[in-house]
């Protein structure tokens, strides 16, 4: 490609291919450099070979003379010379701030995201240098048939946060879940919480299956639930009473919104125990995104605004009667390259009071804007009230805050189909069962905290932001000062 725009741009048949075979070594030297073998010195022999190689046999065929020969050795020192001099550049900012260089991430990133242990222990010790221990609630929610008592599946609001990339942290919170409590059906929502309650490491996610199992063991059964309400009004509050407990979702559709805080969460369960629920579990259903949007913390004036709807919702569920209630699910998983993980799609349908509402759940990282709104008007001849949620699984982000909402790698039209044909199975699956509630505390848990949350914000804004363009302007540079050489000279 290259040699055909220097020969449109005018330059010799030799002059052209010279060009054409030094330029890329650079591309090479800082590619292999960035992505392999984060030193220049081990990276500069496998960078020229390709370059190197036809040189001898274009020499035999056309007898270059040396001006030609010294051209190619002028380009690649000046491509060489601007890469050493941009690693520097690139570098420095995480030398000076985390003493290690900014390709030596990228290099560990690559490898974590790729599957290799490796790269997934040296990313998660680069993370442990300050790592915060701390103390997370959860919050369960186990049905059961009502007449055998068997198991019907297990509602978890999990207190961790599922980041911060693929292969790393809590990434795969949703999958272990539902490998280490493969019987119980597991549907992972996603807790009000950021990345700075990440676990460090992936096997941490293990003790949070470990506590759920032992509090299968300890659970008092109700076979009383409410309808599901909903207020939209200052942001969206859902709610249905399951015993004397109480399961809460917030959404800020159609306004898009990142992670809500785990502050917010904290106070609107407060605010339910003040209502005499004794459990309150808070899901964010992380249901609208866009790129570049914030997340939400408290005091801002928008989590006042949902605090004051989750008041009200709180009031009007107290309100509701409970009945016996049915429950019924259904689930589908190989949704590969769609921008949904392992878990596919979860539905649960529940009957109370000839009222059918439905919890979706999809293992994707938020949902693109005004998608909610198109599936729920395209299934509402199959029950009264849905919600959609996503776990904000990361194991759908190759790279640290990439962008790959549900809804932008799969159509609506065969989302909506899958979704329609769960619903009619999970309803053919409605049976009366009961419902137990737990909060429980993980103490001592290993997670990210603030400084290595600022950490991955340097590590995509050096990635995102700085680099693409240093290489567009070097690259540039080089080219255009190539070119005004071989003018002068040849």
């Amino acid at each position: 490609m290259l040699y055909w725009v220097l020969i449109y741009l005018g330059l010799s048949f030799e002059g052209s291919f010279i060009i054409s075979m030094a330029f890329p070594a650079s591309f090479r030297f800082l590619g292999i450099t960035g992505a392999f073998q984060h030193d220049p010195k081990r990276s500069l022999l496998p960078s020229l070979i390709q370059s190197l190689l036809p040189l001898p046999l274009f020499q035999i065929f056309f007898n270059l003379n040396i001006l030609y020969l010294l051209g190619f050795l002028i380009t690649l020192m000046i491509g060489l010379s601007f890469v050493l001099a941009l690693i520097p550049c690139i570098n420095r900012r995480f030398k000076k701030d985390f003493g290690v260089s900014t390709l030596e991430v990228l290099n560990i990133i690559i490898k974590t995201i790729h599957g290799e242990e490796e790269g997934k222990r040296e990313l998660e010790e680069f993370f442990a240098n300050n790592s915060v221990v701390g103390d997370v609630e959860y919050t369960i929610y186990s049905f059961r048939t009502k007449e055998d008592k068997r198991h019907k599946a297990l509602f978890v609001i999990p207190g961790l946060h599922p980041g911060p990339l693929r292969g790393l942290g809590g990434s795969r919170l949703s999958n272990i879940l539902s490998e280490k409590l493969k019987d119980e059906n597991v549907f992972t929502f996603h807790a009000p919480s950021t990345h700075t309650v990440n676990p460090v490491r992936e096997k941490d996610c293990k003790k949070l299956s470990e506590s759920i199992r032992k509090d299968l063991q300890l659970l008092n059964y109700s076979d009383k639930a409410s309808r599901f309400v909903r207020i939209d009004e200052e942001g969206i509050v859902g709610a249905q009473r399951f015993g004397d407990n109480v399961f809460t979702n917030l959404s800020f559709y159609p306004e898009p919104a990142e992670d809500v805080h785990a502050s917010v969460g904290k106070i609107i369960s407060q605010i339910g125990e003040k209502h005499d629920f004794p459990e309150v579990g808070v899901v964010d259903s992380h249901n609208s995104g866009e790129r570049r949007v914030s997340s939400v913390f408290y005091p801002t004036r928008r989590t006042k605004r949902i605090i004051r709807t989750a008041g009200k919702i709180f009031n009007e569920i107290n309100e509701e009667e409970t009945e016996n209630f049915k429950m019924g699910i259904s689930s589908k998983v190989g949704y590969e390259e769609t921008g949904i993980a392992g878990e596919g799609i979860k539905v649960a349908v529940f009957e109370v009071d000839e009222q059918r509402s439905a919890q979706i759940l999809v293992d994707a990282n938020n949902m693109n804007k005004g998608l909610r709104g198109k599936i729920q008007g395209a299934i509402e001849d199959l029950v009264d009230i849905s919600e959609i949620h996503t776990t904000d699984t990361h194991e759908v982000n190759t790279l640290l805050h990439s962008h790959q909402p549900l809804g932008s790698k799969i159509s609506s039209k065969r989302l909506i189909k899958d979704i329609r044909e769960l619903l009619e199975d999970a309803i053919k699956d409605l049976e009366p069962v009961e419902v137990a509630v737990k909060t429980n505390t993980l103490d001592g848990m290993e997670l990210m905290g603030p400084i290595n949350t600022g950490r991955m914000n340097a590590v995509s804004e050096t990635i995102f932001s700085t680099v693409p363009y240093a290489l567009i302007l070097t690259f540039t540079f080089q080219f255009v000062l190539t070119l005004f050489i071989f003018a002068m000279v040849w």
